[in-house]
């Protein structure tokens, strides 16, 4: 387990020794952990929206530039016009609570 690793934050369920000995130690049983990879077809506005450009702080006069970037990082996943295949994975962790 990564013991010197924050013990919270939006990941911190994200290592599987270090969550199922959480769960084990707070006395749940027959824990499991699955990982899962697949791959969703969306448009782009369903990971980005114009509204993100001004969250982290994109200065106005620098709003073109920025949606220029911004536009090329999904290229990679383009699959046609406006459509593009997103690569996901996530976990799955479940146990009983005796």
């Amino acid at each position: 387990m990564g013991g010197d690793r924050n013990p919270s934050g939006p990941f911190s369920l994200g290592d599987p020794d270090r969550t199922m000995a959480l769960l084990e130690r707070a006395g749940f049983v027959g824990v499991t952990y699955r990982s899962h990879a697949l791959t969703r077809e969306a448009p782009a506005r369903a990971v980005f929206g114009e509204a993100q450009l001004a969250e982290p702080g994109v200065r106005p006069e620098r709003t073109a530039e920025a949606r220029v970037a911004v536009d090329r990082l999904p290229a990679r996943f383009r699959i046609g016009p406006d459509r593009y295949a997103f690569p996901l994975a996530f976990c799955v962790v479940s146990a009983d609570n005796p």
